[in-house]
């Protein structure tokens, strides 16, 4: 991910996708519950509410997440295209032990969730 090669493995049960989902989701909860007291408008804050509400259903599955403001999808966007280089990289990975076999499997389960769901999102697009 963005962070480097520093940050935390991902455990068996998360996936980085996920994790990366649930970093997004965190860091948009935390901005929203500060926005008021740092005097952003109504306007952001609905925004914000939107971003707060495309990564709730994001990490939890659901098949019909909300349309976020453009800006996050653009984020979404380059995110999941260094993901996929990634995912090319692990496809191509031999000699794995199978707890890393299912490490991978759930990065790439996840990436193609999230690209689904990009995708849907870009279909709707009037």
């Amino acid at each position: 991910m963005m962070n480097g090669p520093g940050r935390s493995k991902p455990s068996d049960e998360e996936d980085a996708i996920s994790l990366w989902l649930r970093d997004s989701l965190s860091q948009a909860q935390s901005a929203l519950a500060s926005a008021g007291s740092m005097g952003w408008s109504e306007s952001q804050i609905l925004e914000l509410k939107q971003e707060v509400d495309f990564f709730a259903a994001l990490v939890e599955g659901s098949p019909n997440p909300p349309r976020p403001p453009d800006h996050v999808l653009e984020h979404v966007r380059s995110m999941l295209k260094i993901s996929e280089e990634r995912a090319q990289e692990a496809r191509v990975m031999t000699g794995l032990d199978p707890r890393q076999m299912a490490v991978r499997d759930a990065f790439l389960d996840g990436l193609q969730r999230v690209r689904r769901t990009i995708d849907q999102l870009d279909d709707g697009l009037p």
